[in-house]
């Protein structure tokens, strides 16, 4: 069994781009660049909770978390000098 942070195995269109509060347009964008997997069940497009979950963790960090990463690893790296 998976341990996923998603409680459904899987999404349709609409309830994905309702749950990440992306558009339509975005989420095919998504799709069509390689970041987000889905899968066909007939004519229907669904993302599986695993694809959701990789798509999340592998989007950029904001300005802000890189700022503070660095900023942190900088701390860090004087603390050792």
């Amino acid at each position: 069994m998976h341990n996923h942070k998603y409680a459904a195995p899987a999404f349709t269109v609409q309830e994905f781009c309702e749950l990440h509060k992306i558009g339509r347009t975005s989420f095919y964008k998504e799709i069509q660049t390689g970041r987000l997997e889905a899968v066909k069940v007939g004519s229907k497009t669904l993302i599986t909770s695993a694809a959701a979950a990789r798509w999340l963790a592998d989007l950029p960090r904001s300005r802000s978390q890189s700022a503070h990463a660095a900023a942190e690893k900088e701390r860090s790296h004087l603390k050792s000098v």
